[in-house]
């Protein structure tokens, strides 16, 4: 299932929710260059910023759109930030989340 908010692609898989770009936010940041993210700690509030990406058009402050426990971020592109621009899933991907209240994911817009 998956949800938007925020120009973010959240989708649940089992009990894991995986939070990314849309395309059009993609489009409107151009090529990533550079990847910071802005927490050090592993519970983020709705609304905190969690990443700010450098991009050819514009600079990128991302919020989540959920509460929740960060289990993973993208590690691999702070080292690459041009996979925030890829096409896939599997390597577009900002962070994944548990410990998520599952109406505050349903009430978000159907993707």
């Amino acid at each position: 299932m998956k949800k938007n908010a925020n120009c973010l692609i959240i989708e649940k898989r089992d009990n894991i929710y995986i939070i990314s770009p849309t395309p059009k936010l993609q489009d409107d940041m151009g090529m990533a260059c550079y990847v910071k993210y802005n927490t050090e700690n592993n519970i983020v509030n709705k609304n905190d910023l969690v990443l700010t990406v450098e991009a050819s058009k514009a600079i990128l402050h991302a919020r989540t759109p959920l509460a929740g426990k960060v289990v993973e971020y993208n590690q691999k592109a702070i080292e690459n930030p041009t996979l925030f621009n890829s096409k896939k899933s599997k390597d577009n991907w900002i962070l994944k989340l548990t410990d998520v209240v599952e109406k505050d994911f349903l009430e978000l817009e159907d993707n």
